[in-house]
């Protein structure tokens, strides 16, 4: 098999066409903001666990492992070893939702040591708070970055889903905000804004907010409903572009699309769009028994919860975020109804890189 999807990537890279993303199944339930990193060799999955994580509804013992009881229904972040059997690392930020996770190397501080940030919306909805840890047990809290002004008081912003990643600059990064309000930026919810991080050790402060009303995706005119929820980013040096993923409606349902940009005002698509969707994709969303653990992929689903993902309407392919590991591209992401009834996707992109994967598109 694995014989065979390198031909299928190097057949492609021939052509011009992008390498083919294999979807492994269902990975869990009522999971969908998550990221996967490489943290000290292993590959481990952020998983920004949900209220009604290990209730859902309809199958209400349903999950990969259950919640937490000392959250009680708050929502919270942890960190989970994909190829491992069971076992995450001890909960923190608790009431905080809509979260992403990035590894800052070692190498790119001047302490030396590798860190690990997460970020998500807590109380405050105008702002995305940080975290970060050296050892994923101990936490330390800081403000983030808050949103306001270009017209506006902070209160007449609202934030959902944001994605950090390194920026253009050398030491630099660049988060990406997905907004619901003011529709003076927004138009008909939601559109992705964006924060830049000049530099320095300290991811907790220092983000400035660039204008909403020009460095946006998309722009309120034309009108756009859901083109900018979930967005993801990176910026690849080779071609010198930010891309960025975002949620798109399309016929019957919602897919990834892919857009890139120099300068995060003027934005080209994809032509392949949406590289990511539902459409004759359902069984490969959903995976079926025996599930065979792998490297990237492990589960303990009960009969019930097979019968569960097997009857669950699958109109959606959202909330992408992948990481560069084992020569392959390995891709989280949620499938579902986008109502309420959602689970937690796993893929891979064989014999590529996230630079080569992305670029391919274009």
């Amino acid at each position: 098999r694995e014989a065979i999807n390198m031909l299928t990537v190097l057949a492609a890279l021939a052509v011009g066409a992008p390498p083919q993303i294999e979807k492994l199944g269902t990975a869990d339930f009522s999971m969908v903001e998550t990221t996967p990193v490489v943290w000290k060799g292993k590959l481990l999955r952020f998983e920004s666990v949900r209220g009604n994580y290990g209730s859902e509804p309809g199958c209400p013992t349903c999950g990969l492992e259950q919640r937490d009881p000392s959250m009680g229904t708050q929502a919270y972040f942890r960190f989970r070893d994909v190829a491992a059997p069971l076992g995450v690392t001890p909960s923190f930020a608790a009431g905080y939702s809509f979260g992403c996770a990035f590894v800052q190397e070692g190498a790119s501080r001047t302490d030396g040591v590798d860190t690990m940030w997460a970020f998500g919306r807590g109380p405050n909805t105008t702002q995305i708070t940080a975290f970060w840890s050296t050892d994923l047990t101990k936490w330390q809290q800081g403000l983030g970055a808050q949103l306001g002004g270009f017209g506006h008081v902070a209160n007449d912003y609202q934030v959902f889903n944001n994605n950090v990643h390194k920026g253009r600059a050398p030491g630099s990064h660049i988060m990406a905000i997905e907004l619901g309000k003011p529709a003076d930026i927004t138009g008909s919810p939601f559109t992705t804004v964006f924060a830049m991080h000049a530099g320095g050790d300290d991811l907790s402060t220092g983000w400035t907010f660039l204008d909403p009303h020009s460095h946006v995706y998309p722009p309120i005119s034309p009108p756009h409903g859901y083109a900018g929820a979930c967005p993801t980013i990176r910026y690849v040096a080779a071609d010198d572009y930010y891309y960025l993923f975002t949620l798109h409606a399309e016929s019957g349902g919602y897919g990834e699309g892919l857009v890139r940009s120099k300068d995060l005002t003027t934005w080209e698509a994809a032509a392949a769009n949406p590289v990511l969707d539902f459409h004759v994709q359902v069984p490969a969303d959903k995976g079926a028994p025996p599930r065979a653990a792998r490297w990237d992929y492990y589960t303990n689903f009960t009969t019930s919860m097979e019968a569960f993902i097997t009857t669950a309407e699958d109109i959606n392919n959202s909330d992408i975020d992948f990481v560069d590991v084992n020569g392959s591209v390995y891709i989280a992401y949620s499938w579902g109804n986008q109502r309420g009834t959602e689970f937690l996707g796993a893929a891979v992109v064989q014999g590529t890189t996230t630079d080569q994967w992305l670029a391919s598109y274009f």
